[in-house]
């Protein structure tokens, strides 16, 4: 995977289904920064826009009426004349959701391959994950930010 940041993994198969069904049911609540292309037109917005598979490259998603239900809420913290660091709050949980959503708005990740063009690294960082693990409360694990974010856009400590 290309997305730095939090990854959460489990020891059993319980401790498995039980944070799957988090992520399922929208209990989990993540946050990423991206460096994207461009600055978006509005600052703060949400993209609610199903994502459904791109029949003519089947690796890869697309807008789609007939997909499942995507949302994105998203806020440009920072911007030059070129990109902008932008923190994203998935509400949904599709695959390639962000990378999908900001592409649409023509404000592709930097350094995304697929949707975007290919860099040193996918500007894309899960920042945070606040979720329920067993044994325990509720629980935020955090990333630090990557060195490129900062040398970029200082805002990003």
């Amino acid at each position: 995977r290309d997305t730095s940041g939090v990854m959460i993994g489990a020891r059993n198969p319980q401790t498995a289904t039980m944070l799957q069904k988090q992520f399922a049911d929208r209990k989990t609540k993540k946050i990423y920064l991206a460096i994207v292309e461009g600055v978006p037109k509005a600052l703060k917005a949400q993209i609610d826009l199903p994502i459904g598979r791109n029949p003519s490259a089947p690796s890869t998603f697309k807008v789609d009426v007939k997909g499942k239900a995507a949302l994105t809420k998203y806020e440009v913290i920072a911007a030059t004349d070129t990109s902008a660091l932008v923190k994203m709050y998935p509400r949904t949980g599709r695959t390639h959701q962000l990378r999908v959503h900001m592409k649409y708005i023509n404000n592709p990740i930097m350094g995304d391959k697929v949707y975007g063009k290919a860099s040193d690294r996918l500007y894309l960082h899960a920042a945070s994950l606040e979720i329920t693990i067993p044994v325990s409360d509720r629980r935020v694990f955090e990333a630090p930010i990557p060195k490129e974010f900062i040398d970029k856009f200082p805002q990003a400590k």
